[in-house]
């Protein structure tokens, strides 16, 4: 390979990386189907171009340009996406041993509560996040009173959620839950704290950017207009330089362009006409 074809492998290797500079990278994987949608719905209203892509055994990945990562984490961190995946009260009282001790089982049942109702308490349209911490009566020491059930409550919601008119519902929902807090509803604390959400694109919906063009459009239209300016650049500078240099090697000279046939009688050392 000539000096000309280094040059030309060499341009189109660069121009292949710049037109790759602008491309997408994982933003979550090993996402189910339903969290991925949410994700890339949170996106799309916030105007950031997401695109889901499919893996293996049913699981999908979600992805963002390069150059938006940061502003992706920080819209999903405000809407509490991907949501916590819970695990149901069957699969915590699996045994792993032949026997549980007394503080195994209770641990488990208690574990098993909390995640039930934060399960359920999820579910309500405006909860970005629900913990539930409960505590059922235990006798610590014998002889001495029992302690007496109680429960704590942490409801993150998004801004302007109506707390008032749902705070009398989860106490009630809580205390029929948890044995013991029936004759005492006191025992049940609910705090409300609003998510700091990030304020959505003058365009939300449409992923839209100036113009009402859609965001990922003209992200991906940028991106290929620069990848075939390289090309361009990478190719044509080094194709015309080859050319020139051919063509300079290959220009006659002087004397051939006044005899181009070699008629001239005249002497090619003196210069003179032959005899």
């Amino acid at each position: 390979m000539g000096r000309a074809g280094r040059l030309l492998v060499a341009s189109l290797s660069l121009a292949a990386l710049l037109a790759g500079c602008g491309g997408s990278t994982d933003l979550y994987t090993g996402l189910s189907e339903k969290d991925a949608n949410e994700i890339t719905a949170e996106l799309d209203r916030h105007g950031l171009d997401a695109s889901k892509v499919a893996g293996g055994k049913q699981l999908f990945a979600v992805r963002v340009p390069q150059d938006r990562f940061a502003s992706a984490v920080a819209i999903l961190q405000a809407a509490g996406l991907p949501r916590n995946s819970f695990t149901r009260m069957g699969d915590i009282f699996k045994k792993d041993g032949m026997i549980s001790t007394p503080t195994e089982e209770r641990a488990r049942f208690l574990s098993a509560l909390a995640q039930e109702l934060e399960s359920t308490l999820s579910q309500i349209d405006g909860v970005v996040l629900a913990r539930v911490h409960p505590v059922l009566p235990e006798r610590v020491v014998p002889g001495e009173p029992v302690l007496p059930s109680s429960c704590s409550i942490l409801i993150k919601h998004v801004a302007g959620w109506n707390t008032a008119a749902y705070e009398p519902r989860i106490r009630k929902l809580v205390v029929a839950s948890i044995p013991g807090l029936a004759d005492a509803p006191e025992k049940v604390a609910v705090v409300f704290v609003p998510s700091e959400t990030m304020a959505s694109t003058p365009t939300a919906g449409k992923r839209g950017t100036a113009g009402g063009a859609p965001g990922g459009v003209v992200h991906a239209l940028t991106g290929w207009i620069t990848g075939v300016l390289a090309v361009i650049a990478g190719v044509g500078v080094p194709l015309g330089w080859w050319l020139w240099q051919r063509r300079k090697s290959a220009a006659p000279s002087p004397a051939e362009e006044d005899d181009p046939l070699g008629l001239s009688d005249e002497d090619p050392i003196t210069g003179s006409a032959a005899p």
